[in-house]
This record gives structure tokens, sequence and C-alpha cells, in this order.
């Protein structure tokens, strides 16, 4: 059995198809609001890859996360934000439905993922009050999976 790994001190908690899930705050940069910006599309590229935005000069890939959360798939909604997210050299948007909440996790309170044996982007699982069931992403885990789809993909 392999354990979660430790929380940040802060996990940034949004929405995605009625569920909650939480990253990193140290991976967090920014949430873009998208009413303004413009998707340009690439020809041939995965489902998962939604487009790139420019914001404010930078190309911002757009990922789609649903299928790597156990999600249907679901399109690039205008109006609903992005994450964007800096992880070593890699800058990339994540769509997600509504920021929730930055939120502590203690340690204590965060329990093994029923699904990380079958998908390790899953780290964890914990409830946070008011907000009930929250999902702990593995960023590592979840962009392995992001670059693998795109590089067969393409």
């Amino acid at each position: 059995m392999t354990t979660a790994p430790n929380p940040a001190p802060a996990c940034g908690i949004f929405s995605r198809q009625g569920q909650l899930f939480a990253l990193d705050s140290r991976h967090l940069r920014e949430f873009v609001e998208t009413r303004e910006l413009d998707l340009t599309l690439i020809p041939r590229a995965p489902s998962c890859l939604a487009g790139v935005l420019n914001l404010r000069g930078e190309v911002l890939p757009v990922i789609l996360p649903d299928r790597f959360l156990g999600l249907p798939d679901h399109k690039f909604e205008r109006g609903k934000p992005v994450v964007r997210i800096r992880h070593e050299n890699l800058h990339l948007g994540l769509q997600v439905d509504s920021l929730r909440a930055v939120a502590h996790v203690p340690v204590e309170n965060l329990a093994p993922h029923p699904l990380a044996r079958h998908s390790p982007v899953f780290a964890g699982t914990f409830v946070l009050p008011g907000f009930g069931a929250v999902d702990l992403l593995d960023l590592n885990a979840l962009l392995e999976r992001v670059s693998a789809r795109i590089t067969f993909d393409l």
C-alpha cells in the first residue's frame, strides 16, 4: 500500500463537473477569466488539448482534465476559468468550472483515495468542512498522463 504525499501547506480547491479537486498551491499561479480571451485551436490536437490562449503575450496551452479525472469529456467553455499552473519549466492551464477555496489540509485529515490503485492522479482525499469530499490530485502524475496522451495522439 502506498501512502499519499504530504499535502502542501495550502491547496487550491476547484470544481469540475460537480466534483471538488485540490492541487498543491505552490504550483498554482493564477485563475484566469476566459470571457475576454479567444482560444486558438490546434489542428489535429488530441481532445484533451483545448487549444492555446494568448495570456498577456504568453502562449498558454489549455488542457481539459476530464478524461484524467475519470469524468466524461467536455469541450472548452468560454467564460469558465482556467487554472494557470507552473511546474518546473512547464506552464499550462487547466479549465475548471470554478475556484472554491484555498485551504490548509492537515496531514492527519488526508485519507488514501479509493481510486489511487487504478489512477495515480489521485493522491488522496479529505473532507473540507462546508464543502464535503475533495480529491487531492498528484500534479506530477496528472502531467505524465497529459504528456503521454498528447505525445501518443500527435
